[in-house]
């Protein structure tokens, strides 16, 4: 990678991203997880130590629902894994067992309690 203003060069391997700001130009090249960065490419959801509320956000997004929590204290958990995203029923089951939370779906709302 070039940096046109500052003339740097930033080069990266398989595995690695870099970050660019007009402020600072390429940050160093860093280490990613390619399955969880491209599981969106074979339609699966990739968590990796994510808090709850941002999964769901994720979720509200990937299926078209409006997700509303009843138990705010279980927001702050973070979740690890990998899903397919082939039903929101089954992703729904897998993360209350995994969260140890009870999720509820109502048509287009599901409820975290």
């Amino acid at each position: 990678l070039l940096d046109r203003n500052r003339h740097a060069e930033s080069n990266l391997v398989r595995g690695e991203s870099s970050v660019y700001r007009d402020a600072v130009g390429f940050s160093r090249p860093r280490k990613i997880d390619l399955r969880r960065v491209m599981a969106w490419r074979e339609s699966r959801l990739a968590f990796d130590k994510t808090p709850l509320s941002d999964v769901m956000s994720e979720i509200e997004l990937f299926y078209n629902v409006h997700v509303e929590f009843r138990n705010t204290r279980s927001m702050q958990n973070t979740l690890t894994g990998f899903f397919a995203s082939d039903s929101l029923d089954a992703v729904l089951s897998s993360i209350a067992l995994a969260m140890d939370v009870k999720i509820a779906r109502n048509g287009q709302t599901v409820i975290v309690y």
